[in-house]
């Protein structure tokens, strides 16, 4: 299971443990997220996230027929990886998916909001390296994910590297959806 841009693992806290119940589920924090290390070497991009994702399995083994789930941003992330292997990935579920194939108007409006978003997560930057979102994590906004998980994404999001990420990713969308249009 992958999570949309800017969240992680724990956004799926109230459907993975409904969903274990009748088979192996697996959700994961890409690189700079929830519980997962950085990687500020590489660009976060949807190619550089399918790589990471690649290596991820190889080192679980896990190769079994996998069907991949995937939220917003996340979703545009599982469908290149399935274009990559399909001959290990038997379906997709898409949960409000980013595609790559907008009109130019909704690129334009996409673009505008990223910016915008980028720039309200400077500030939260500033106030998180700062110590201030440690302080009142209660500050940050209700998910509506159970009470622990909502602990949970509080803190990391107060005390990791979570918000940089979130940054870096959000200024590379153009970019994975650039990668995504060129394997149409």
């Amino acid at each position: 299971m992958e999570a949309g841009a800017g969240d992680f693992s724990v956004t799926w806290s109230a459907v993975q443990p409904k969903l274990s119940q009748t088979t192996r589920v697996c959700s994961y924090d890409r690189s700079g997220f929830g519980w997962s290390e950085p990687n500020a070497e590489q660009a976060r991009t949807s190619q550089t996230m399918v790589q990471e994702l690649e290596t991820l399995l190889a080192n679980a083994n896990i190769e079994d027929e996998l069907v991949l789930v995937g939220h917003s941003f996340g979703g545009l992330n599982v469908r290149l990886f399935a274009d990559r292997h399909l001959d290990k990935v038997v379906g997709v579920v898409l949960v409000d998916a980013l595609h790559e194939d907008v009109s130019p108007e909704m690129q334009r409006i996409n673009s505008e909001a990223q910016l915008a978003l980028v720039e309200e997560l400077r500030v939260v930057s500033i106030l998180q390296s700062i110590g201030l979102l440690a302080l009142s994590p209660e500050e940050i906004p209700e998910q509506g994910l159970p009470l622990e998980a909502m602990a949970q994404y509080r803190a990391i999001l107060a005390t990791g590297s979570q918000v940089d990420t979130m940054i870096a990713e959000l200024s590379a969308i153009e970019d994975s959806l650039t990668y995504a249009r060129s394997l149409i």
